[in-house]
């Protein structure tokens, strides 16, 4: 008998100390999507690399991005009028198939730093500093 009130004890002792309080609940303020883009088209050092459907990059208001491709990956970006600088905090590292973890690989790693960027319509081009990495984003 004993023994289950201890056992009874302790679970409602950790039940309670893992809960969040409510209030703390609802002053937390939810990120809201800015926009989702699509990557179209990648070049590097003046190579085109064929880009498959499904790379995206979602910008979030409180200046988080996430990356979706074979993988997730996610980050911070500071954005003026024609630059933008990135900067990749993690990334999972599901197995894929070669070429789409290649793609994957090659544009992460160069997806990182200040880049010019140019706007038309709904189409946003980014180079770097550099001017050897060149992709181009659309609009969902």
């Amino acid at each position: 008998m004993l023994k289950k009130l201890t056992l009874c004890l302790f679970a409602l002792l950790f039940i309670t100390s893992c809960a969040k309080n409510t209030s703390e609940l609802s002053s937390e303020k939810e990120k809201s999507v800015l926009a989702t883009y699509e990557l179209s088209v990648m070049k590097i050092n003046n190579k085109s690399i064929k880009v498959p459907k499904g790379f995206e990059i979602i910008l979030f208001d409180d200046n988080t991005l996430s990356y979706k491709g074979c993988n997730v990956g996610f980050g911070s970006y500071q954005k003026s009028d024609s630059e933008i600088s990135v900067q990749i905090s993690g990334l999972t590292r599901k197995m894929c198939e070669k070429n789409l973890m290649d793609i994957e690989n090659t544009f992460v790693g160069a997806f990182r730093g200040e880049f010019k960027t140019q706007t038309s319509g709904k189409n946003i081009s980014f180079i770097n500093k550099n001017s050897n990495f060149f992709f181009n984003i659309l609009e969902k």
